[in-house]
């Protein structure tokens, strides 16, 4: 008599801190079919779990497919169209032809189908956190199953469950203690360059950053913070203008914002408010995040420190006045930085 078959496998995905990108995900994925039961009673292994790495800050979201593929067209072999459905849920044994009642026991026995689920989505935000986005289908029934008072020794056995395939996208977001909000050319990545180990492009053009960078900003006793240099925002952020959408999806995840304003600029409050304005419209509440002023170029012109008077009479917010270029009051504004992130709750 044969065991029950093994479970097909699952798939699992586990946040990592030692990956960066999802460049090594692979486009398919087949999960391995558990093993045929055997005689004696002796149950199938069940398939193993295909187990993928991400890194932390990857959101999973399950999609419908982009197209509907045509079933494949169903071959009749019995001309009683009863044995053509019962044939894709039991395996018989050769030469077995179920008799009448056979086919009605059979009928009643196949089994139920899953109820569709909603569309799954997870958020790997911590280092191990994982989730299993693939189910693998019941093994088949061994044919002691089946076993009744009538049926001594059925020679049928049970088909393993058969899966839809899923599909799913997924989106890193960058996840760091504080963000660097600008505008093209505002220094953010010259301030990141000059408070951490990362070594962000650095040009004279607008849109040098195109992806995040992150870099970590290490103290004298050893606390360590995560600062990211997102792309430059501009107005119309929200409406996917510039880099618009691909900046903004990385912003929200951040604890903190740093808004790098050009002092030297013609008009650095109306920059603030064009930040503000477009995370805003983003999403509701974002500006309500802890947030200090980085006045980038303080010591270019004497326009610049009559700027800072004016920025400091449009806005409530902590400004420290530095030079990135030049690395002048980056301790103090490190240090703000850290009191903040200290600060918030988790």
């Amino acid at each position: 008599m044969l065991g029950n078959g093994g479970n097909g496998g699952n798939v699992r995905i586990v946040a990592s801190r030692h990956y960066t990108s999802l460049s090594h995900i692979n486009a398919t994925y087949r999960v391995p079919d558990g093993k045929n039961g055997r005689p004696k009673h002796m149950h199938g292994e069940n398939g193993e779990t295909i187990e993928i790495k991400v890194p932390v800050g990857t959101v999973i979201r399950q999609v419908e497919p982009w197209k509907v593929i045509p079933p494949k067209k169903e071959i009749d072999i019995h001309e009683d169209p009863r044995l053509n459905l019962l044939e894709k849920h039991y395996i018989f044994r050769s030469n077995y032809l179920p008799q009448e009642d056979r086919i009605r026991f059979l009928k009643e026995s196949i089994p139920r189908k899953r109820k569709r689920q909603p569309l799954l989505e997870f958020d790997l935000k911590n280092d191990g956190d994982s989730c299993t986005i693939f189910e693998g289908g019941r093994g088949g029934l061994g044919n002691p199953h089946y076993q009744t008072a009538t049926i001594l020794s059925p020679g049928f056995a049970g088909r393993g469950e058969m899966m839809e395939d899923r599909y799913y996208e997924f989106e890193l977001k960058t996840l760091a203690d504080a963000g660097l909000v600008g505008l093209p050319n505002a220094g953010k990545s010259t301030l990141l360059k000059a408070v951490s180990n990362a070594h962000p492009q650095i040009a004279p053009y607008p849109f040098t950053t195109l992806n995040p960078y992150v870099g970590t900003i290490d103290f004298e006793d050893y606390w360590t913070m995560t600062l990211a240099d997102m792309p430059g925002i501009i107005k119309g952020a929200h409406q996917n203008h510039g880099l618009g959408l691909r900046f903004l999806r990385h912003v929200e995840r951040n604890k903190i914002f740093v808004y790098v304003i050009d002092l030297a600029g013609e008009a650095p409050w109306e920059d603030l408010e064009t930040l503000q304005s477009e995370l805003e419209l983003y999403k509701k509440g974002l500006t309500n995040r802890p947030s200090i002023i980085a006045a980038n170029k303080a010591d270019i012109s004497e326009s610049a420190k009559k700027n800072l008077e004016i920025l400091k009479s449009k806005t409530n917010l902590p400004i420290v006045p530095i030079s990135a270029k030049y690395s002048k009051n980056i301790l103090q504004l490190t240090g703000l930085m850290r009191h903040l992130v200290e600060s918030v709750k988790e």
